[in-house]
């Protein structure tokens, strides 16, 4: 864990929001780069956002990419995430995800589990101002490389419901 990480025990928003999140992200196609039939890997730590990065820099980084945030959303997003946070299993997700270690993941830091079809680093999700819209985002690796996911949420009638999402593969 990083240094100065906090206990976090997701709200219930966070936990539902993430929910949905791995929810479907467990049964895209794009998770399933190892073994189809594993697990999700989820790292106990959240990946903090790189401190020599400015919150205008990430807030216009972020603003160009394909899923498009409401300005209060990306900014609480940021706000959020200069910090890893530790976090509690997602129990709701069952057997279809795990909280584990990379190094429990990764034999030798390059060869996969044989359960498991990717691993994940989550980072908590950011808000509107009205607490009805979601942006998250998350690292994950489908081979030696990594690649990113982005969620834009609304909630409708009480459901978080993914309104858009996109992911980035680095090669």
């Amino acid at each position: 864990m990083a240094s100065g990480a906090q206990a976090l025990t997701p709200t219930p928003t966070d936990t539902a929001v993430l929910t949905v999140v791995l929810t479907q992200f467990s049964q895209s196609k794009d998770s399933a780069q190892y073994n189809p039939h594993g697990h999700i890997g989820i790292s106990p730590t959240t990946t903090a956002l790189m401190p020599s990065v400015t919150n205008k820099d990430y807030y216009e980084i972020l603003k160009a990419g394909r899923v498009r945030v409401p300005d209060d959303a990306l900014y609480d997003y940021i706000k959020r995430n200069r910090q890893a946070f530790q976090i509690g299993a997602f129990e709701s997700l069952g057997s279809s995800a795990r909280m584990e270690s990379e190094d429990l993941a990764f034999t030798g830091g390059l060869l996969p589990n044989p359960d498991l079809k990717t691993f994940v680093s989550l980072r908590v999700p950011g808000y509107s101002a009205d607490g009805n819209r979601a942006y998250v985002s998350f690292d994950f690796r489908w081979s030696i490389h990594g690649a990113s996911a982005f969620y834009m949420l609304e909630r409708r009638a009480g459901v978080w419901t993914i309104v858009t999402s996109d992911f980035v593969f680095a090669v």
